[in-house]
């Protein structure tokens, strides 16, 4: 018997937060931190995540680097759903 979390790190491929300029950035690291590759010592499989990014001036999509690989926790999905609303917060599956 499979939790939903197991499911759902064996199967993520990709965590996707959308941000606009009145975004916060320095949250974002806050809420990533505790999960990443060299803080959450775990036995699921990391997910890579993409910011997008966009203001007035311009749009970017920022893949970060292997450091920032993520669990799936519960936790983060919903620290990230609260502070960046459900329809920024994406996982793409395989």
């Amino acid at each position: 018997v499979f939790d939903l979390m197991s499911i759902q790190s064996s199967k993520a491929a990709l965590l996707t937060i959308c941000m606009n300029g009145q975004a916060d950035a320095a949250k974002l690291k806050e809420l990533l931190t505790p999960y990443s590759s060299g803080n959450y010592d775990s036995q699921f499989k990391k997910c890579k995540v993409k910011v997008e990014y966009q203001n007035n001036q311009g749009r970017v999509e920022l893949l970060l680097g292997p450091e920032w690989d993520v669990s799936l926790h519960e936790d983060l999905i919903a620290g990230l759903s609260k502070s960046f609303h459900d329809e920024n917060v994406k996982i793409l599956y395989n």
